[in-house]
């Protein structure tokens, strides 16, 4: 049973190995940057300020809502995100309730 167990354990070493370099190389032949493949695409938006329905928007927040109007330079890319690819909204709009 001894002997079953370490031939077992000594076969897991070049399996392991075996099976690092494939996922290297798979990782190194596919097209674009593995990286930026994790990290994703998105944007954020930049601008800080907006329009309040109501002079009192503070606490409690209830029926209050503010409205943004936004451009296009108001968004900052993300990752390796082209924004020109993207229909981006227009303005955005919540409320605190």
């Amino acid at each position: 049973m001894l002997k079953f167990i370490a031939v077992r354990v000594l076969f897991l070493i070049p399996i392991i190995i075996g099976v690092t370099f494939i996922s290297f190389v798979l990782l190194h032949i596919a097209p674009g940057d593995p990286a930026q493949l994790i990290a994703g695409e998105g944007a954020t938006v930049t601008k800080t300020s907006g329009t309040y329905n109501s002079a009192n928007a503070g606490f409690p927040y209830t029926g209050r809502t503010v409205t943004v109007s936004l451009a296009g330079s108001d968004y900052t890319p993300t990752g390796s995100t082209l924004l020109s690819n993207y229909v981006l909204p227009t303005s955005a709009a919540g409320g605190g309730e």
